[in-house]
């Protein structure tokens, strides 16, 4: 009888379910069926926030079969066990999303201690200061780069700086999403595309992307700064 009982609870101990690389799996499939080719997709800083909430990081290729970037996603499981995602820069809901249950929000920092010794351990050196203004992305070599973090949005467009890669990604509804390499001109970020050179120039709330042969402009604003 007692071994009967001991099998009986091993089986049960198996059958709970999927594991977490299981789960992982599936969310990082929900989130990748948003891409233009599904299998391409590329994942980072992948972790759970909860047993049914997954936040990290997908890139996956566009239509002329380059990398568009790494941008952040949101997989969260249903009552009915089924795991939906949804990008940022697909819409705005899906930002809110993300923000809602992705981004932790920072403990506040104590107050220093006012033992005179304690502030003197504290103290930086003066030459290991942040400079004044410079932003908290070590990637951001330029206030042309620090003054363009985040995505911009025109209608169904977006775009956004892919620091690492040194590209600017481009997701269009209406024509082909692209990406280029870009290069910094004082405070422009300039780029090519389809054989003329275009500027970007970011001030806060709007960035504007214009092409320096024709002079056309775009106008984006800023959707996640």
């Amino acid at each position: 009888m007692r071994s009967t009982f001991v099998c009986i609870t091993a089986l049960a101990l198996t059958a709970c379910g999927p594991t977490q690389e299981e789960q992982q799996a599936a969310a990082e499939a929900a989130a990748a069926y948003h891409l233009l080719d599904p299998s391409s997709a590329q994942f980072r800083e992948v972790e759970f926030r909860d047993e049914d909430t997954v936040c990290g990081q997908i890139n996956g290729k566009n239509r002329m079969g380059a990398y568009s970037g790494f941008t952040n996603f949101v997989s969260y499981r249903t009552p009915s066990g089924e795991w939906l995602a949804e990008i940022v820069t697909t819409s705005s809901f899906a930002q809110d999303l993300y923000s809602t249950l992705c981004i932790v929000e920072e403990e506040p920092v104590p107050d220093a201690d006012p033992r005179p010794d304690a502030q003197m351990e504290s103290q930086a050196d003066p030459a290991e200061a942040p400079i004044e203004g410079s932003t908290s992305n070590p990637q951001n070599d330029s206030p042309a780069e620090a003054s363009c973090v985040g995505q911009w949005g025109l209608g169904d467009d977006y775009f956004y700086l892919d620091y690492a890669a040194k590209e600017v990604n481009f997701i269009q509804m209406d024509t082909e999403d692209f990406s280029a390499r870009y290069r910094v001109k004082g405070m422009e970020i300039r780029y090519e595309a389809g054989g003329e050179e275009f500027a970007i120039t970011c001030n806060g709330s709007t960035a504007t992307d214009t092409n320096l042969v024709t002079g056309r402009t775009r106008t984006f604003e800023a959707l996640r700064n």
